[in-house]
C-alpha cells in the first residue's frame, strides 16, 4: 500500500561554536549518501517538536541540547514527501570534539568554518538545506520560508 503521508514534521538544528557549525555526513541509500546536512530529522508520532528535536540530536551526534532557542520553520520541496522542517539553534557550554552516532545512518560529524565560502564546497545533501544555511551564515532568516529543488 502506497504511503499517503503527504507532509513530514523535521526538527532540525544548528549547533555553532566558535564560528564553526557542526554537520552530519549521511550513510543512507541513494543520492543523499555521503552528503552533509543539519543534525535532526523526523519527529515521531507523540513527541512535542522539542522532544524530537533533542533526541534527533542525541542519536546523530551524541550531543544532550540543554540551551537552545526555536529560530524558525521552513517548508522544503526537495524530496518526497515534503517536509515541514522546525530549526533551532543550539549552543554548547563546552567545546565537543567527539561525537557518538549510529554508523548505519551517519558517516560522520564534523565542524566546518561557518562561511559561505566553506559551504559551497561541501556536498550538501539539497540545494533546499545548503540555502538554508547560507541564509543562516547571512543572517537572513524569516519567519517562515520554502524552500525547493530549484536554483
Amino acid at each position: 500500500m502506497a504511503s499517503s503521508l503527504l507532509c513530514r514534521v523535521s526538527a532540525n538544528v544548528f549547533i555553532v561554536k566558535n564560528n564553526k557549525i557542526l554537520l552530519v555526513q549521511l550513510n543512507k541509500r541513494g543520492r543523499i549518501r555521503y552528503s552533509w546536512g543539519l543534525p535532526g530529522g523526523k519527529v515521531d508520532k507523540g513527541e512535542s517538536l522539542e522532544e524530537g528535536m533533542r533526541r534527533e540530536v542525541f542519536e546523530e551526534t551524541g550531543i544532550r541540547p540543554e540551551i537552545y532557542t526555536y529560530k524558525r520553520m521552513a517548508i522544503f520541496h526537495d524530496y518526497a514527501p515534503a517536509s515541514i522542517k522546525h530549526l533551532y539553534e543550539v549552543f554548547l557550554k563546552e567545546d565537543v570534539q567527539s561525537f557518538v552516532f549510529p554508523e548505519d545512518e551517519i558517516c560522520q560529524v564534523k565542524w566546518f568554518d561557518l562561511t559561505k565560502a566553506a559551504i559551497e564546497k561541501i556536498r550538501i545533501r539539497s540545494f533546499p538545506m545548503k540555502k538554508l544555511i547560507l541564509d543562516y551564515i547571512d543572517g537572513k532568516f524569516k519567519n517562515i520560508s520554502l524552500y525547493t529543488q530549484d536554483k
